[in-house]
């Protein structure tokens, strides 16, 4: 994917490439059609402009703002043109013609850049990597590995607008079409690996991963079944995504649940999904994959085995202290997630 795409730039300018082409095209026509009334007509889109882009910081979000100040700075200086102190060459590049030539062009470039970067990448793979860049930690609890060792909790800061945009863009791919059953919407309350974790409580970074499936007993598998783990990882060896495996059938078809960052949870073969390709199948003895969730200030300093096996009926009884930090309430599990098994697989 093209490191410049943005989906706030892609939006910036698509109210660049509309609003700065109307306007040039219509300073073209009163400095063509009725120069009497051009130092006028300029100078109250100007005043109208500069005062939009006023209300837009206020009120608005900061692309339109950057957007209308361009509009307001060009017919600005189609209004300076015409001041007779500027040298002659100064005055020539500030014309009306010239000032909306640039203008034009800068539209142009604006539309060439939604042509050029941003449609593509509504049908590239690794479009879900361009959310939950943003994000903050979780104040007062943190998650336990069975060996005491903690975990940092996140939480994105994405908005509802972007991930849906995104989410959109990526399931309407063709890589994507009728091999995904999307089981939740978009929620910056976790990622994968919270969702697999902490049962969708929150969300933890995958540079945590190795440590917690060292502690928690995990081993890698060559025959997967229901309720095993997926771990994908890059070739350097990080982990990248976590997913549930939820299915598999006699023709070795592997069905995995995942959540792709803060987008949506879909069921899906192991290979259709956004992230690596290599990735390795995990079990452990233990009693599920939810870690303990416990206030910070009570957290083991080493460690010791402690907390070990919590039940996810012990997690929820402690919700009030997961909830300490008002302004980010802990929610519950986003989907109740039955295990789905093919004829004659038993219970693991």
């Amino acid at each position: 994917m093209p490191a410049s795409y943005d989906p706030s730039l892609v939006a910036a300018a698509y109210y660049f490439a509309i609003g700065g082409a109307a306007l040039g095209v219509a300073l073209f026509a009163v400095e063509r059609y009725a120069p009497q009334w051009s130092p006028r007509l300029t100078s109250l889109a100007a005043a109208l402009l500069g005062c939009g882009s006023v209300l837009s910081a206020a009120f608005a979000s900061w692309e339109l703002t950057v957007v209308i100040g361009l509009l307001a700075a060009a017919s600005m200086l189609m209004c300076a043109a015409r001041i007779n102190a500027f040298h002659v060459g100064l005055q020539w590049a500030m014309s009306p013609p010239a000032v909306a030539s640039v203008l034009l062009l800068l539209s142009l470039s604006a539309a060439a850049y939604i042509r050029i970067v941003a449609a593509p990448c509504a049908d590239d793979a690794n479009l879900p990597n361009m959310v939950g860049v943003h994000f903050h930690c979780v104040d007062g609890v943190v998650g336990l590995t069975d060996l005491g060792r903690q975990l940092p909790l996140i939480a994105y800061d994405d908005s509802p607008q972007v991930l849906s945009e995104t989410e959109r863009a990526v399931l309407g791919s063709e890589q994507f079409a009728r091999q995904i059953i999307r089981l939740a919407g978009p929620s910056t309350v976790c990622n994968c690996h919270g969702w697999v974790y902490t049962g969708g409580r929150f969300a933890i970074q995958g540079r945590y991963i190795p440590d917690l499936l060292k502690d928690n007993g995990y081993q890698d598998v060559s025959d997967p079944r229901a309720g095993d783990l997926v771990i994908y990882r890059h070739e350097g060896g990080a982990v990248e995504h976590t997913g549930l495996v939820r299915m598999v059938d006699a023709t070795g078809l592997v069905l995995v649940e995942s959540k792709w960052g803060p987008l949506g949870v879909y069921l899906h073969p192991v290979d259709a999904q956004p992230y690596c390709k290599d990735h390795k199948f995990y079990r452990s003895r233990r009693a599920g994959h939810v870690v303990s969730v416990v206030p910070k200030s009570s957290a083991p300093e080493s460690e010791l085995p402690a907390l070990a096996y919590v039940s996810v009926g012990r997690i929820d009884e402690l919700e009030p202290a997961l909830a300490a930090r008002r302004s980010r309430p802990v929610q519950s599990p986003i989907f109740e997630r039955p295990i789905l098994r093919g004829p004659g697989q038993r219970r693991s």
